[in-house]
């Protein structure tokens, strides 16, 4: 009994019965393939202006979780200048360092932010 679509023992397809093949089937040709997801490019500031440093530092004091990445999300700089920045703060002693400390990430917590669950733990 023939299957179908398989050639018979002793012929074999041609390159252009093959493309012809193909060419018919749903897919239509040759794969294309994806160019991958192109990530959007963040525009984040490389320089402080005065109003972002006011707002940075009337924010920072009260954040539970202070990095490189939250800073830099949440007020659209850069990492080395969040980096920057928590040097800064932690020798003014605005912030504090939460954990162990890794040489790549940098884990700190505001003081406010600190003496609010110092402040909640007492009252359990």
């Amino acid at each position: 009994k023939n299957m179908g679509k398989q050639p018979s023992m002793g012929q074999k397809k041609t390159k252009e019965a093959i493309a012809k093949a193909a060419s018919a089937s749903k897919k239509g040709g040759k794969k294309k393939w994806s160019k991958g997801k192109v990530k959007d490019k963040l525009n984040n500031a490389v320089f402080l202006t005065t109003g972002l440093q006011k707002t940075i530092e009337k924010d920072i004091s009260s954040m539970s979780l202070i990095t490189v990445s939250t800073l830099s999300d949440r007020f659209k700089i850069s990492g080395s200048l969040a980096r920057r920045l928590i040097r800064i703060y932690v020798a003014e002693d605005k912030i504090t360092s939460i954990g162990t400390r890794h040489h790549s990430l940098y884990l700190f917590a505001g003081k406010e932010a600190l003496a609010k669950k110092a402040a909640a733990k007492k009252e359990e």
